[in-house]
């Protein structure tokens, strides 16, 4: 195997999604709680919530959009993520100006298109990734942007809970609207047109890969979408509840397991695409899901809270590591005459069993304990990866799920 070299551009692709780091952070962590306080009602909280979803839902029509029109005539990539980022900017600026018990209304249109500028530049960011590097490269570049994205996500979640409190939130906006433009001038000065002649493919051209993934072959990877981010998110939307409910964890303890957990998804991203390096891409994919697996039932053997919150590393680690290993087979999976619309399809399929994996967990979990609920999701992650083998050897897949040896592919 060769050897893997450093390139400028990992620094370049863990700026950028660190940005992103930046906005889950705010959106994830702060947004209901300052809109609560503002006297905003739960259901339009909810309502407001479920919104700011779309954007990233209908990124499959992003990327289309962007595959098939040179905006300005100026590329498929640059311009759009130039201006992804600029209506982010104005948007995130505009925010720290608008009182939401006052305007409500303006508020939740300013932050839908600051998301939409967001889910703009990911689509197109996404495409470029794959442009521009190699095909052994998919390793490091996801790696750079996961561990980019994770370290926003944990040193903004931070930051912005001190100037919250400090001062008052406004100063939040003007801080994610500085990220935001500070993005802005890396794309403008690092990011470049692919170069080479481009021939944008025709409309439905770039929905082939749509009715590809109903082949037999393409559909055991739908299915690995599927089942994985059904286990993954499962357990980790349980685990805080149960620690919360039957070990007393108070919020500064789940504040503190948080921090830690995103250290751990630090950890775990860069651990993946080293792992998918060196031990090829077949051999980390069933070690993602047999370490999901382990530290699932792992938590289970945790009787204190104090333990709890140091367990957030090992969680966040093996959780960290599924996640990259999938985005890292995604990347090969792409279609490279259409990346940001196949590449996005393939982020439906890990969302729609995201959202199963978290609306029925809990569910069960009621109904049965969460213990329980724990316990069959980590099972079954242990249960999928014995099919890797198999599912690496599905034609269609070979080439993803493969390390390119001396011409020949070889599966691990």
């Amino acid at each position: 195997m060769t050897r893997l070299h450093f390139r400028p551009i990992y620094l370049i692709f863990a700026a950028l999604y660190f940005t992103q780091g930046a906005v889950l952070a705010y959106i994830t962590n702060f947004q209901k709680p300052y809109l609560k306080a503002q006297g905003i009602s739960l259901e339009a909280i909810g309502w407001l919530t479920s919104a700011l979803l779309l954007p990233f839902i209908l990124k499959i029509f992003l990327g289309a959009w962007s595959d098939r029109v040179s905006l300005f005539r100026l590329g498929h990539r640059r311009p759009y993520m130039l201006s992804g980022l600029l209506l982010s900017t104005i948007c995130f600026a505009w925010l720290s100006q608008i009182h939401p018990a006052q305007n409500f209304s303006l508020f939740a249109i300013c932050i839908f298109t600051a998301c939409l500028g967001i889910a703009i530049f990911d689509t197109c960011a996404d495409a470029w990734a794959i442009e521009v590097s190699q095909v052994d490269e998919s390793a490091p570049i996801q790696s750079s942007m996961m561990a980019g994205r994770a370290a926003g996500l944990i040193l903004l979640s931070w930051v912005f809970g001190q100037l919250a409190h400090d001062f008052n939130f406004s100063r939040v906006f003007v801080t994610l609207s500085g990220l935001c433009g500070l993005a802005w001038l890396i794309v403008l000065l690092k990011v470049r047109e692919p170069s080479g002649p481009r021939e944008a493919p025709s409309w439905s051209a770039q929905f082939r890969p749509l009715t590809a993934y109903f082949t037999t072959d393409r559909a055991f990877f739908v299915g690995y979408a599927l089942l994985y981010s059904i286990f993954s998110f499962g357990l980790d939307g349980l685990i805080t509840l149960h620690w919360a409910e039957n070990l007393k964890l108070t919020g500064e303890g789940l504040g503190n397991y948080g921090s830690l957990r995103g250290i751990g998804a630090v950890i775990g991203a860069l651990l993946a695409g080293w792992c998918a390096w060196r031990l090829g891409r077949g051999r980390t994919a069933r070690l993602s899901l047999a370490l999901l697996g382990t530290a699932g039932l792992s938590l289970l053997l945790i009787e204190s809270a104090s333990t709890a919150i140091y367990a957030g590393v090992l969680w966040g680690t093996a959780w960290s590591f599924q996640e990259t290993c999938y985005v890292i087979l995604a990347m090969l999976m792409a279609d490279r005459h259409a990346p940001a619309t196949s590449f996005a399809l393939l982020m439906v399929f890990s969302n729609i069993g995201t959202s199963i994996g978290e609306a029925f967990a809990s569910q069960f979990a009621q109904a049965h304990g969460y213990p329980s609920v724990i316990a069959a999701c980590a099972i079954g992650a242990l249960a999928l990866s014995t099919l890797m083998p198999w599912l690496a050897r599905r034609p269609s897949l070979a080439n993803s799920m493969s390390d390119l040896n001396n011409g020949r592919l070889e599966i691990n």
